[in-house]
């Protein structure tokens, strides 16, 4: 009587094949691996070439000449479209708004450390040298908080657009006789404001 040969089937092919066909595999179905050996190295091939792939793309992104293409490409109109238009949409917002925030929050660890301590320190006094009027606008505010004669400009809502304000904006300019003319703004209703 001839003596038959286990098989099992390759579960990526799905052809049955004969034990030897398989990768020994303790955990496997009668000890084998699930897929056969043909399969593994059609595998592995394939894996192989998309390593090199990846490694190649690395390589061209890292070169002078992808640079070059990329910041060509970002300075023209149609990335500058591409750009508002994802900006505007509501999933460019959330992530605007969580980049300001991610940033605001290491600004604020840095801002405790000795190195940024010092470096606020010297650029309060570069910006006190460059803008002496604005400076003491902002200290006029300041001063007129501490001393309650002025609320928080955060318990307040926005003049502009109506939500939480953050700040208090000279909106007659910075000349002594305008130091205590003030308005409640949001972060981004006071950076509209202070834009060109």
């Amino acid at each position: 009587m001839p003596e038959t040969q286990l098989t099992k089937q390759c579960s990526k092919c799905k052809d049955f094949k004969t034990l030897e066909e398989f990768y020994r595999h303790k955990n496997g179905k009668l000890g084998r691996d699930s897929e056969c050996k043909t399969c593994k190295s059609v595998y592995a091939k394939s894996e192989q070439a998309r390593e090199r792939h990846r490694a190649a793309c690395k390589r061209y992104a890292r070169s002078d000449h992808a640079k070059a293409k990329r910041k060509a490409y970002a300075q023209s109109p149609k990335a500058k479209q591409s750009m508002q238009r994802y900006l505007d949409s509501p999933h460019g917002r959330a992530m605007k708004q969580k980049r300001q925030a991610m940033t605001r929050k290491r600004e604020k660890q840095w801002f405790q450390t000795e190195k940024g301590k010092a470096c606020r320190k010297e650029s309060d006094k570069r910006r006190a040298e460059k803008y002496p009027n604005k400076t003491k606008a902002r200290l006029a505010i300041s001063h007129e908080i501490e001393s309650g004669r002025l609320p928080s400009a955060k318990t307040r809502y926005c003049k502009h657009c109506g939500g939480p304000a953050e700040f208090w904006h000279h909106y007659l300019g910075y000349e002594p006789e305008h130091f205590r003319d003030v308005i409640a703004l949001c972060r981004n209703c006071d950076f509209v404001a202070h834009s060109p």
